[in-house]
Order: C-alpha cells, then structure tokens, then sequence
C-alpha cells in the first residue's frame, strides 16, 4: 500500500508532546537519544488506527494458524506497521516450549495496528506520510486539537499527581532467585546448557501515567532507543540499549547485549570499570555464546558466508551502565523477508541462552512468571519491507499495575550473588521513577 509522503515542518518537542498527549490506543512514539550509526530516523511517531491485527483468541495466545494469517496479511498488502512481539510467542516457533500458566491477555502473542499516519525525521529531512485512506485535512484536525491537549502534559519530567505518592511493590525473593539460579547452574553441570539468561519481576501497584513516566525517564536515563507506545488497555515505556532486528534493504542486523558495569561518579573508577568490563573473560565469554547463537539464526535466512561480525564486545557506555555490545549482520537470501527473519531468531538469543530450545525450557521451569512483552521486542515494519525492533528491557508495562522486569546470563563461571546486584542494578533506576 502506497503512503502519501509529504514535506512536513514541525519541532521535534511539539510532536512528541502531541502524541504524548494522545490517551488512546494506537499512537507510538519512538526517538533515538544519541548517535545511531545504524538508525534510520532521529524519531518517529505514527498514530489513528486503521486495523488492529492479533491473535484470535481472547486469551491472546496465538497458534501457528494466527501467525501465518498475520504474516499473510502484511505480505498481500505491505504498509507500516507498528507493534509488538511478546517473549511468550516463542512457544509457536518452538512448540516443545511449554507456555507459562499466569499469561496475560492485555500482553497478547503479538499486537500491530496499521497507522493513518506516520511523522518522522531521517537523513533527508522531515516527513509526513499518510493513509491513502486519511486526508490531509484529518490529520491537520488531530494536529490542532493536541496542540492543545500537548500543553498540559507533564513534558519536563516532574512527578504527576499520580506517581508522588510511593506505591506498594511485590519484588522477587532472593532466596527464590538463588534457587532458580541454582538449578539452571546444576543443568550446565550435567551438560543440558551453557548459558541461561534469568528474568525477576517486579511489580508496583496502582495506574500511572505513562506519558508522565517516559518523560521521567528519557530526562533520566536518555535512553539510546526509547520509546512510548499505548495499546488497548495497556502501554509500554521503553528505555532499552538492545536492537533485537532491524532490516534495511538486504540487509539484517542484530546488536545483542551481555556484559553489564555500573557507571561511577567518578572519572578514574568509570574509566577503570570500562576496562574491567572490556577484559572480563567472563563477560566476554558470556557475549561470545549469544553472538554465535546469533550467527546460527541468521544463517537460516540468509545467503551462505555472508553472516559477520563487524563489532565483536565493544563497550558503550550509557547514563546508568556500561554495555558490552555486538553487531551481527547477514544479507538476506533472495526467497525471505523480515517475517522469516523473525521466525528464525525470536526471541532473541540475549534473552534466552545457549543451546537456545533447550535453555527456554529449563528457564520457563524456573523463572515462575510469563514475562509477557518484557524481553520481547516494540518496533516497526515499513511498506518497503524495511523494519526496526527493539528489545523490551529496560521497560515498563503500563496497565492497572506496573510491571517491570531485570534478567542477566548465567554461566558456569557465574556468581549468584553478582548476578542478582546485576539485577538490582538494572531495574533500580526506573523502579525508583515509577514508585516517585
């Protein structure tokens, strides 16, 4: 389907506010804090559904029959679409994954809806694209009418009423993590798995305002890939570091992330723990496993001797943490698209471990909650087949309650102890944000 582009002049502060605004379902707003050397816009924002396309179930559970439709759908008619992956999709491209019990319907399998509209900003300019079935004229009444609402919104990151007043937080055990740990560690003893990556969830009572809280969180942590998203009943607030998969032509590329350092206030400790982290023979062991797991999705779909790796643990460094990150890339072989793309690599090899079935189902016999969109992916697709995901970390889910998540690699060389700081490290900032 062919989207009507136009030249389009607006500041990138009125256009957030303006979508920030918006309280409705199907309005995304997605902005890069820093240089992307692999990005395709600054930001983008795209709102008014056209379609909604998910799982026929009510529950939200899709079998293979709905991702079949679903990918039928796009490729018989290819637009923008914007959307989710939830981890628990993983149980319909391996289906000897067992699917967690306590699954949540407002986190279905996937979730895309079709925009009227799409703004953005790339290398060449800014731009508006529109439905062939939306005029001009709707989109410029929409744009009035959140000009005004965008004045009223909490853009300057202060608390809102609703988040001053602290919140009560169920927060996972350490004893239990210690057990769950324990067990996948004794797995790697026996030989099952040599990697395992273990997610704790948190959970902070009462409705927020997830545009109040993404502001309060790009101001904090400039998130390198953030993002807020509103679906039906539900919203995401993501600060991830991590590109899941994007592709650009032939092109496919994903950036997993293992190896986590806290920043320090200090110059010479921030600089030491750069090096620490550069030299750690665990954390690059621990990268080097999801890298070759990486590789081996990819060369399913892509053309033979063209995976790489042209960025093998490099550290970034980031508001709150210091990364080790890789960057695998393949051209795709002529007879596949993105969605095989998906298929072949979902979830990703960062949030599952090595060998990767097989870690899914020792971690699914432990971790005792479905994590849902957390460590799933948040992303677009154009009409050109072109597409950008994320991976869901770093994240809040914005319902009746907030739900947030933090997860590290296990290896044989891990420390139970140091694993769970990491933990603790990960979500703290962003916890703290959400209780006020």
């Amino acid at each position: 389907m062919k989207y009507h582009r136009h030249p389009w002049e607006a500041s990138v502060d009125a256009v957030r506010a303006a979508v920030l605004s918006e309280d409705r379902p199907g309005y995304v707003w997605l902005e890069t804090q820093s240089a992307d050397p692999y990005g395709s816009f600054s930001w983008l924002a795209a709102g008014t559904p056209q379609k909604w396309h998910r799982p026929e179930q009510p529950s939200g559970r899709a079998t293979f029959h709905d991702w079949n439709a679903l990918i039928a759908a796009w490729r018989a008619q290819p637009t923008w679409w914007l959307g989710m992956l939830s981890y628990d999709l993983k149980s319909v491209f391996e289906p000897t994954v067992p699917q967690p019990q306590n699954r949540r319907a407002e986190e279905p399998d996937f979730l895309f809806f079709e925009p009227s509209w799409v703004a953005y900003t790339d290398a060449q300019g800014s731009w508006l694209e529109l439905h062939p079935d939306f005029s001009r004229a709707e989109f410029e009444a929409w744009w009035t009418h959140r000009g005004d609402a965008a004045a009223a919104l909490p853009v300057d990151g202060s608390p809102t009423a609703a988040t001053r007043d602290r919140r009560a937080t169920m927060a996972p055990e350490e004893s239990n993590y210690r057990a769950a740990a324990e067990s996948l560690l004794e797995a790697m003893r026996q030989g099952a798995i040599y990697e395992a990556n273990l997610c704790l969830p948190w959970v902070v009572s009462g409705a927020q305002d997830a545009s109040g809280l993404y502001a309060r969180w790009k101001e904090r942590a400039q998130p390198p890939q953030g993002g807020c998203a509103r679906f039906p009943g539900v919203a995401v607030v993501s600060g991830s570091p991590e590109r899941y998969l994007q592709v650009r032509g032939r092109t496919v590329r994903s950036r997993p992330i293992k190896g986590t350092a806290p920043r320090s206030a200090d110059p010479e400790a921030d600089a030491a723990a750069v090096q620490e982290l550069f030299t750690s023979r665990k954390e690059r062991a621990e990268n080097t496993m999801v890298v070759d797991v990486v590789r081996n999705d990819l060369s399913r779909v892509a053309i033979p001797g063209t995976v790489c790796v042209p960025q093998w643990c490099e550290v970034e460094t980031f508001p709150t943490v210091h990364q080790m990150v890789s960057t695998v890339e393949a051209q795709l072989a002529e007879q596949h698209d993105v969605w095989d793309a998906v298929a072949a690599s979902f979830p990703m090899a960062s949030m599952t471990g090595a060998p990767k079935i097989e870690a899914m189902k020792q971690i699914n016999a432990v971790e005792g909650f479905a994590r849902g969109w957390y460590s799933g992916a948040l992303g677009y697709i154009r009409p050109t087949g072109d597409a950008d995901f994320n991976v869901v970390i770093r994240s809040a889910v914005v319902g009746s309650q907030v739900r947030l998540a933090a997860g590290s690699a296990l290896t044989l060389a891990a420390n139970p102890q140091s694993e769970w700081d990491e933990c603790q490290l990960k979500v703290n900032p962003l916890l703290e944000l959400v209780r006020g």
